[in-house]
Protein backbone atom coordinates (compact mmCIF):
# COMPACT_ATOMS: atom_id res chain seq x y z
CA UNK A 1 0.00 0.00 0.00
CA UNK A 2 1.27 3.46 -0.94
CA UNK A 3 0.01 5.24 2.30
CA UNK A 4 1.98 2.66 4.44
CA UNK A 5 4.85 2.56 2.79
CA UNK A 6 7.88 3.20 5.32
CA UNK A 7 9.80 4.34 1.97
CA UNK A 8 9.54 8.10 1.96
CA UNK A 9 12.31 8.48 -0.35
CA UNK A 10 10.14 6.42 -3.50
CA UNK A 11 7.02 8.93 -2.61
CA UNK A 12 9.17 11.99 -3.53
CA UNK A 13 9.72 9.93 -6.96
CA UNK A 14 7.89 9.71 -10.55
CA UNK A 15 8.17 5.82 -11.41
CA UNK A 16 7.03 3.87 -14.38
CA UNK A 17 7.38 0.31 -14.82
CA UNK A 18 9.11 0.03 -18.70
CA UNK A 19 9.44 -2.53 -20.76
CA UNK A 20 12.11 -1.22 -23.30
CA UNK A 21 12.39 -2.95 -26.81
CA UNK A 22 15.19 -1.78 -28.99
CA UNK A 23 15.41 -2.06 -32.82
CA UNK A 24 18.76 -3.85 -33.52
CA UNK A 25 19.46 -2.88 -36.76
CA UNK A 26 19.21 1.14 -35.88
CA UNK A 27 20.47 0.57 -32.09
CA UNK A 28 17.13 3.15 -31.32
CA UNK A 29 14.55 2.72 -28.74
CA UNK A 30 11.24 1.56 -30.37
CA UNK A 31 8.62 1.81 -27.96
CA UNK A 32 8.74 2.26 -24.03
CA UNK A 33 5.10 0.77 -22.62
CA UNK A 34 4.82 2.46 -18.98
CA UNK A 35 2.23 2.18 -16.17
CA UNK A 36 2.36 5.56 -14.11
CA UNK A 37 2.46 5.31 -10.29
CA UNK A 38 2.79 8.08 -8.95
CA UNK A 39 2.48 12.48 -9.96
CA UNK A 40 3.15 15.54 -7.91
CA UNK A 41 2.49 19.47 -8.50
CA UNK A 42 4.47 21.22 -7.17
CA UNK A 43 2.54 24.39 -4.87
CA UNK A 44 3.97 27.33 -2.66
CA UNK A 45 2.13 27.10 0.37
CA UNK A 46 1.44 23.53 1.51
CA UNK A 47 -1.62 23.67 3.66
CA UNK A 48 -3.71 26.33 1.67
CA UNK A 49 -3.42 24.19 -1.50
CA UNK A 50 -4.28 20.89 1.41
CA UNK A 51 -7.63 22.32 2.03
CA UNK A 52 -8.48 23.70 -1.80
CA UNK A 53 -7.95 19.99 -3.10
CA UNK A 54 -10.00 18.66 0.08
CA UNK A 55 -12.70 21.24 0.25
CA UNK A 56 -13.12 21.63 -3.43
CA UNK A 57 -12.19 18.52 -4.94
CA UNK A 58 -13.20 16.38 -2.28
CA UNK A 59 -9.66 14.96 -2.10
CA UNK A 60 -8.43 13.15 0.94
CA UNK A 61 -4.77 13.24 2.97
CA UNK A 62 -3.52 10.47 4.13
CA UNK A 63 -0.10 11.08 4.87
CA UNK A 64 2.08 13.74 5.09
CA UNK A 65 5.80 14.35 5.40
CA UNK A 66 7.62 14.68 7.25
CA UNK A 67 5.84 14.36 10.28
CA UNK A 68 7.68 17.83 11.85
CA UNK A 69 7.06 20.88 9.52
CA UNK A 70 5.66 18.55 6.45
CA UNK A 71 6.42 19.89 2.69
CA UNK A 72 4.53 17.11 0.80
CA UNK A 73 0.91 15.46 1.20
CA UNK A 74 -0.25 12.59 -0.99
CA UNK A 75 -4.10 12.10 -1.97
CA UNK A 76 -5.66 8.72 -1.19
CA UNK A 77 -6.19 6.98 -4.27
CA UNK A 78 -8.61 3.93 -5.90
CA UNK A 79 -7.24 2.63 -8.67
CA UNK A 80 -4.86 5.33 -10.33
CA UNK A 81 -1.90 6.59 -10.19
CA UNK A 82 -0.76 8.57 -6.55
CA UNK A 83 -1.68 12.02 -6.62
CA UNK A 84 0.74 14.34 -4.34
CA UNK A 85 1.84 17.84 -3.78
CA UNK A 86 5.03 19.03 -2.45
CA UNK A 87 5.57 22.83 -1.34
CA UNK A 88 8.48 24.31 -3.23
CA UNK A 89 8.23 27.48 -2.64
CA UNK A 90 8.45 30.01 -5.87
CA UNK A 91 6.76 27.70 -8.52
CA UNK A 92 8.94 27.20 -12.16
CA UNK A 93 6.04 25.74 -13.92
CA UNK A 94 2.96 24.55 -13.94
CA UNK A 95 1.44 20.95 -15.25
CA UNK A 96 -1.93 19.34 -16.26
CA UNK A 97 -2.39 16.26 -14.32
CA UNK A 98 -5.61 13.91 -16.07
CA UNK A 99 -7.88 12.24 -13.95
CA UNK A 100 -10.11 9.79 -15.08
CA UNK A 101 -13.62 9.79 -13.32
CA UNK A 102 -16.92 7.51 -14.15
CA UNK A 103 -19.48 10.86 -14.25
CA UNK A 104 -17.38 14.39 -15.95
CA UNK A 105 -20.77 16.25 -15.74
CA UNK A 106 -20.92 14.91 -12.13
CA UNK A 107 -17.41 16.23 -10.92
CA UNK A 108 -18.19 19.96 -13.27
CA UNK A 109 -21.43 20.71 -11.52
CA UNK A 110 -20.12 19.26 -7.48
CA UNK A 111 -17.28 22.06 -8.50
CA UNK A 112 -19.47 24.41 -9.60
CA UNK A 113 -17.94 27.96 -10.06
CA UNK A 114 -15.45 28.01 -7.26
CA UNK A 115 -12.20 27.67 -9.19
CA UNK A 116 -10.83 28.63 -12.58
CA UNK A 117 -12.14 26.95 -16.14
CA UNK A 118 -9.55 26.41 -18.86
CA UNK A 119 -11.97 24.32 -21.03
CA UNK A 120 -15.66 23.67 -20.61
CA UNK A 121 -17.01 19.88 -20.98
CA UNK A 122 -16.64 19.03 -24.42
CA UNK A 123 -16.04 15.73 -26.38
CA UNK A 124 -12.29 15.20 -27.72
CA UNK A 125 -11.21 14.06 -31.09
CA UNK A 126 -9.53 11.09 -28.95
CA UNK A 127 -12.53 9.85 -27.76
CA UNK A 128 -13.23 11.32 -24.12
CA UNK A 129 -15.50 13.61 -22.39
CA UNK A 130 -13.70 16.06 -20.07
CA UNK A 131 -12.98 19.49 -18.75
CA UNK A 132 -9.97 21.05 -17.48
CA UNK A 133 -9.67 23.53 -14.63
CA UNK A 134 -6.86 25.20 -12.72
CA UNK A 135 -5.82 24.90 -9.04
CA UNK A 136 -4.59 27.82 -6.58
CA UNK A 137 -1.37 27.28 -8.20
CA UNK A 138 -1.90 27.60 -11.64
CA UNK A 139 -1.52 23.95 -11.97
CA UNK A 140 -4.55 22.53 -14.77
CA UNK A 141 -6.58 19.64 -13.65
CA UNK A 142 -8.37 17.57 -16.38
CA UNK A 143 -11.20 15.03 -15.81
CA UNK A 144 -12.00 12.89 -18.26
CA UNK A 145 -14.00 9.42 -19.19
CA UNK A 146 -14.40 7.66 -22.35
CA UNK A 147 -16.94 8.23 -24.57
Amino acid sequence: SHKNSTNYYQLLQLYFWCDVKYNRAGGGLCYMKTRLWHVRANVVDLFESIDWYENTLGFKVTELYPKENPNFAAFEMCDGALFSIMQVGKLPTVGRFNFRVDDVEGMREKIGDSVKIVEEVFDTSYSTRKFTIEDINGNELGFEKDL
